[in-house]
C-alpha cells in the first residue's frame, strides 16, 4: 500500500502515472519521446530568439509551453530567464524567426532566379 497526498493507494502504477500527470502539469518532460519530436523554432534557442540570436540547441533543455509547443534551450539560465516572462518571450522568439525565416526564403529565390539566368540560352 502506498501514500498519495493523503490518500491511500494499493497500486504502485496509480502512484507513478499520478507522478508522471503531476511532473507534466508542472511543465516537466521526460526525456527521448518529446524531445525527438523536434521543438519550435526548428529547435534553435527560444531565449535566443527573444534576443535576436540564433543559438541552434539539442533541445536536452526543454519547457512545454502553454500552446503545448516544445521550447528548446541552450542553457537552464536562459529558459529561467524566458519563464519570467514566458508570453512575451514566445512572442519576440516568434517575430525574429519568422523574419529569419523569410529572408532565408528570399535568399533562396533569389539564388534559383540567378541560377536560372544562368541556365539559360543568352538572347543575342
Amino acid at each position: 500500500m502506498f501514500f498519495l497526498g493523503s490518500c491511500r493507494v494499493r497500486s504502485p502504477a496509480i502512484v507513478t502515472g499520478a507522478a508522471v500527470a503531476l511532473g507534466l502539469a508542472m511543465g516537466a518532460t521526460f526525456g527521448s519521446p518529446v524531445s525527438a519530436a523536434g521543438g519550435a523554432f526548428d529547435n534553435y534557442c527560444a531565449m535566443g530568439l527573444a534576443s535576436k540570436q540564433q543559438v541552434k540547441t539539442d533541445c536536452s533543455i526543454n519547457w512545454i509551453g502553454p500552446d503545448n509547443k516544445l521550447y528548446c534551450f541552450s542553457t537552464d539560465k536562459s529558459k529561467e530567464a524566458f519563464l519570467e516572462h514566458p508570453e512575451d518571450n514566445i512572442s519576440r522568439a516568434e517575430a525574429y524567426f519568422e523574419t529569419k525565416q523569410a529572408a532565408k526564403n528570399q535568399s533562396s529565390c533569389t539564388r534559383q532566379r540567378c541560377r536560372a539566368r544562368r541556365n539559360s540560352p543568352r538572347k543575342t
